[in-house]
C-alpha cells in the first residue's frame, strides 16, 4: 500500500479530474522547487500543493504553518517556469493548497485556493 500522503495526491488527482482539469503533472521539480500536481483547464494553469496532515481542522490561521510564504513564491515560480518550458496557453496561473486529513476511516479534504494570488513575482518572458 502507498504511503497515506502518496495516496492523498492521488485522490486529489481524480477529484481534479472529475472537475474538468486535465493533469499535465505530478510532482514536476526544477531546482529549488517541487509542485505536487500541475494541471489546465479553460486558459487556466494550476499548481497544487498537496498536504496530509492529522487533526488539521481548515483553519487558514494555520497557512503560515502549512504553506509558508517561501514555499508559496516557489509554487508561483514553478507555475511560470512550467509554463515556460511547455508553453501552455493560459491566462492565469494559480497556486492551491490541498489538505488531506484523515479521522479514523473518514478522508476530508480542505481545499485552499489561490494562495499565491497576492505575490507580486515578475513573469520571465516566454522564449
Amino acid at each position: 500500500m502507498p504511503p497515506l500522503y502518496s495516496q492523498a495526491e492521488d485522490l486529489l488527482a481524480r477529484i481534479l479530474v472529475a472537475q474538468g482539469w486535465t493533469i499535465l503533472a505530478r510532482n514536476f521539480r526544477a531546482v529549488g522547487l517541487e509542485i505536487d500536481i500541475i494541471a489546465h483547464k479553460h486558459q487556466c494553469l494550476l499548481g497544487v500543493e498537496v498536504k496530509y496532515r492529522k487533526g488539521y481542522d481548515g483553519n487558514l490561521s494555520q497557512l503560515e504553518n502549512l504553506c509558508p510564504l517561501a514555499k508559496r513564491q516557489r509554487i508561483k515560480k514553478g507555475i511560470i517556469l512550467y509554463q515556460s518550458r511547455t508553453l501552455v496557453e493560459a491566462g492565469e496561473l494559480r497556486g492551491d493548497l490541498a489538505i488531506v486529513t484523515r479521522h479514523n476511516s473518514k478522508v476530508r479534504i480542505f481545499y485552499h485556493a489561490d494562495i499565491t494570488r497576492d505575490l507580486s513575482i515578475i513573469r520571465s518572458p516566454m522564449k
